[in-house]
């Protein structure tokens, strides 16, 4: 899977906790970063964790360019900030689940192995 997170320490804790649950983690510390390893290992990559606000490349264009190369790709967008209109673009986008921050590792492991493990 491919973590797209740019708070390093979330990005530390999610790799440990998905990588203690079987997952083998990419991580991307910023939007550029998660097109250059999603473009990389694509055939490799069986879901993304996706945070909306990410740097250098908002995570918007992110799932863009994303579903442009590979519109069955599932995505699970994270953010703290989402408006209802983002949240919105996201599900017409063909998100596969939006979870808002705070959320519990658990839980988006859970989410993960639903809809990732799936495929």
């Amino acid at each position: 899977m491919l973590l797209a997170e740019d708070e390093s320490g979330l990005r530390d804790l999610l790799t440990k906790e998905f990588q203690r649950s079987g997952y083998t983690v990419l991580r991307a510390k910023d939007g550029k970063e998660a097109i250059s390893l999603y473009n990389d290992n694509r055939d490799k990559i069986d879901g993304i964790i996706l945070d909306a606000g990410l740097p250098k490349l908002s995570g918007r264009e992110v799932f863009k360019q994303i579903r442009q190369a590979n519109p069955d790709t599932k995505i699970i967008v994270v953010s703290g900030f989402l408006k209802t209109d983002q949240r919105t673009e996201f599900k017409d986008m063909g998100a596969t689940a939006i979870l808002k921050k705070p959320y519990r590792v658990d839980e988006l492991i859970r989410e993960a192995r639903k809809y990732f493990e799936n495929t």
